[in-house]
């Protein structure tokens, strides 16, 4: 897992922004079975969380790990025309 803060200016994830930063972000995460979260206020900043699920057994284990499923993948926010 990751987390990614900053105290700039934020955004609002209700309003769309051209660019694909984040969109970008979300797909590289979702084809490593992981999901993204993104918290974003205007004048509060914003906090990117990743999460990388490893699939496979452990040594020795014998039994299967799995990550999230694709389809429960991505980012908590609308993506579509967000920050570059």
């Amino acid at each position: 897992m990751f987390t990614v803060t900053d105290d700039g200016p934020g955004f609002d994830p209700a309003v769309p922004v051209t660019g694909s930063g984040l969109r970008n972000m979300s797909d590289r995460l979702a084809a490593l079975g992981g999901s993204c979260e993104v918290d974003s206020r205007p004048g509060r900043g914003t906090t990117v969380t990743g999460r990388i699920g490893f699939g496979g057994a452990p040594a020795g284990s014998g039994d299967r790990v799995a990550g999230p499923a694709p389809a429960e993948s991505g980012c908590g926010v609308p993506l579509a025309g967000r920050m570059g």
